[in-house]
């Protein structure tokens, strides 16, 4: 079995006792192991600028190793979903008109009507524009995506924490093999939200410190702003969760601030807030406007309207099951989804998709399985923002497990994933402190240093050495020997597994050197195959891999 971090549980569980010997060898009377890692960086905290760019720089070089060890492939739904934004916006479009054929290249998560688009918010799309624009590779927009997530993070951590235990976290973020994994070496996302959330609690946190911090309340602001901006192109419900939080918060604290500087914080954050909110409110409107015809309506709630056969929270009725024109879309939307959200609303059902959940975030973002995350519970006693950060991130995850989705993934919570991290650095922080008179204590830090940075040559090397499964990356490497472009008719076997899709197309269809339509039955397909007579046909029966590829030579009558 292979958990979140990309190894198997058993070499996982191989690194970690390595880490602990390591650990333990270094913690001897004189602290010797963590000590030295807080006192080598310890100079550097002091520059925040160099420090800044030291967290930036790993994270970059770190993702540009792994892709150069094996370039990244889209494999899943959303992927290429969020590929096609980039494609989109990297042409100078927001959308795409609906092809003629549409039929042929319906798609999961993915609108036809009354547009050709991605169904997700812009922001990670337009990332990968940027990746795609400026060097050819998408990737690097999820490499930028991510470094600039982290980086937020060490910011917003430094007004949390003390400035080295932010710059350690920052620099174990950057080499965190699940972020890494999931968010740096895929397309759909995950940095986007981390860097919207940080700027936001950040920010939050420097403006009520007021003493700590004495910046002008509007500079905070402006970045307050600019995180809820972000958030709302990203994760929409979920920043709209967190700024509801922070925006309680900064009331509270105006309306305790005294009656003589009430009126001016008040200013000073309204103005910047208006400024840059109604900018993002107006973009995110007209994009909404181009995609779907209204500006009030998401792309995603058009799609859903169109293609989902469940409701949104477990406990809701279900709705009607709209008409599919593909089996396999209707065997995922009708069949799978809905059976799960029945599932879920059981007992049985739903206490195994929490449990689920639970498993699938813990692998992600703790160290050390979360052990050293108890201190927490002591430190809340103490300390009324570790209750917040506690608190706030308690409560998403309360609601996220109201959800129909089969896994919590990583990306849904990254909003206040800088929350959770401030709780878990801060109980580090305490046990390093305790080292002074427990090696065990003392052992921790030292643990999750080795263990990252073993995890993360374990994860360079499985990663150079994993043979991929087939899927249409070979398909494109076959057609692209071949002389002149290609019209591939995908055919799926009845027992197909309805989370492969191999039918996706770049923005602009008709101009793509390979075109990927579902095959409909050869009526239907006569006015396709007219429509790009100039290519060569080909049919994939893609459950039969590689082998199932085969041209199709059609008489000139029917071109």
């Amino acid at each position: 079995m292979t958990n979140y971090q990309g190894l198997p549980d058993s070499l996982s569980l191989m690194l970690m006792s390595v880490s602990l010997l390591v650990a333990f060898w270094f913690s001897g009377p004189r602290d010797s192991g963590g000590g030295r890692v807080v006192a080598a960086i310890d100079s550097l905290s002091k520059r925040p600028w160099i420090s800044l760019l030291l967290v930036l720089s790993v994270s970059l070089l770190t993702n540009l190793g792994l892709t150069l060890i094996r370039y990244p492939l889209p494999r899943i739904h959303d992927e290429f979903s969020y590929l096609l934004a980039a494609d989109t916006y990297a042409s100078g479009r927001l959308t795409n008109p609906t092809h003629p054929y549409w039929k042929h290249f319906e798609t999961y998560h993915v609108l036809s009507q009354p547009s050709y688009m991605s169904k997700y918010p812009p922001g990670n799309g337009i990332f990968l524009a940027i990746g795609q624009v400026t060097t050819g590779h998408p990737i690097v927009g999820s490499w930028l995506a991510l470094a600039l997530g982290i980086a937020a993070t060490y910011w917003a951590l430094r007004g949390w924490l003390h400035r080295r235990w932010a710059l350690i976290a920052g620099l174990l973020l950057a080499i965190n093999v699940p972020m890494l994994m999931a968010w740096g070496q895929t397309y759909w996302g995950g940095g986007v939200q981390l860097l919207g959330g940080s700027l936001l609690i950040g920010a939050l946190r420097r403006i009520i410190d007021r003493n700590r911090w004495p910046r002008p309340v509007w500079q905070y602001a402006s970045l307050f702003a600019c995180g809820a901006v972000i958030l709302a192109n990203s994760r929409p419900l979920e920043g709209f969760l967190l700024c509801g939080v922070a925006a309680v918060v900064l009331l509270r604290w105006i309306w305790k601030s005294p009656a003589s500087d009430r009126i001016n914080n008040l200013v000073q954050l309204a103005l910047p807030s208006l400024l840059i909110g109604g900018i993002g409110i107006a973009s995110l409107a007209i994009n909404n406007a181009a995609v779907t015809g209204r500006a009030t309506q998401l792309p995603y709630s058009a799609h859903s309207k169109q293609y989902t056969a469940t409701s949104m929270v477990i406990w809701n009725a279900l709705p009607p099951v709209p008409e599919y024109n593909l089996p396999a879309m209707g065997a995922f939307y009708r069949d799978w989804c809905r059976q799960r959200q029945l599932d879920a609303q059981t007992f049985a059902g739903y206490t195994a998709l929490v449990t689920s959940k639970l498993q699938h975030l813990s692998h992600f973002y703790t160290f050390m399985g979360g052990l050293c995350l108890l201190p927490a519970l002591a430190l809340i006693r103490r300390d009324r923002w570790m209750v917040f950060a506690v608190a706030v991130v308690l409560g998403l995850l309360v609601i996220e497990f109201q959800f129909v989705h089969s896994r919590t993934f990583p990306h849904y919570v990254a909003p206040v994933a800088c929350l959770f991290y401030v709780a878990l650095f801060q109980s580090l922080r305490w046990l390093h402190a305790a080292g002074h008179s427990n090696r065990l204590a003392r052992m921790v830090l030292p643990t999750i240093v080795v263990y990252s940075l073993l995890a993360l040559i374990a994860y360079a090397v499985g990663n150079a050495t994993r043979i991929e499964s087939p899927n249409r990356s070979e398909i494109v490497e076959l057609l692209e020997q071949e002389p002149g472009k290609h019209l591939v008719l995908v055919e799926y076997s009845p027992d197909h597994n309805v989370h492969r899709e191999w039918v996706y197309n770049r923005a602009d269809i008709d101009n793509a050197p390979i075109v990927w339509a579902h095959r409909l039955g050869p009526e239907a397909d006569a006015p396709l195959l007219k429509h790009f007579a100039d290519r060569n046909v080909w049919l994939w029966q893609a459950d039969r891999g590689v082998e199932g590829l085969s041209q199709i030579e059609l008489p000139a009558d029917k071109r």
